[in-house]
């Protein structure tokens, strides 16, 4: 049996996604996230020196949208490869939700979940090993922990953790 048309709440909530999404998007794509107030900083990352799966994703997006898809992918790998399709999914369904019609994803198997929980667990644990040839799952900038005096291979100093921006 056919869904009826969506109400009028649910029309609403499916247009505030999409301003929601759009500024976002615009904010990300024509601000350096580095000028980010301190309050946008990731606070996990913060406090502990833990990079959780979402840091770097805001300059993963602004590389993104500024044309660099080689530095979007090295600043959050999983983020790129998880969240844009499922950006387009929600988008989709917020525009369909918008126009009152039906907005069902039928077409991922029962498991997609726990596959996609398995790997951003993987993900979270891996990029916080501190081993050389995981660094490529940590974003630009990033490190293991939290010393603020660490340094890059070239000698220079990187930002305090609290400045590392999402």
């Amino acid at each position: 049996m056919p869904r009826p048309p969506t109400s009028l709440p649910e029309r609403l909530v499916a247009v505030a996604t999409l301003i929601g999404i759009a500024a976002w998007l615009l904010i990300a794509g024509l601000n350096e996230p580095i000028d980010f107030p301190a309050w946008y900083r990731c606070p996990l990352h913060a406090m502990t020196g833990v990079l959780c799966p979402g840091c770097g994703s805001t300059r993963a997006t602004h590389a993104l949208l500024n044309a660099d898809p080689a530095l979007s992918l090295r600043n959050n790998p999983l983020f790129i490869l998880l969240a844009v399709p499922a950006l387009a999914l929600l988008v989709r369904g917020a525009v369909l939700r918008a126009a009152g019609r039906e907005s069902t994803v039928r077409f991922l198997p029962g498991w997609t979940g726990y596959a996609v929980l398995a790997l951003v667990l993987g993900f979270w644990i891996a990029r916080n090993i501190p081993l050389a040839v995981l660094e490529p799952l940590r974003p630009v900038g990033a490190h293991h922990h939290a010393d603020p005096n660490h340094s890059r291979d070239d000698g220079t100093s990187l930002p305090a953790a609290s400045t590392i921006a999402p």
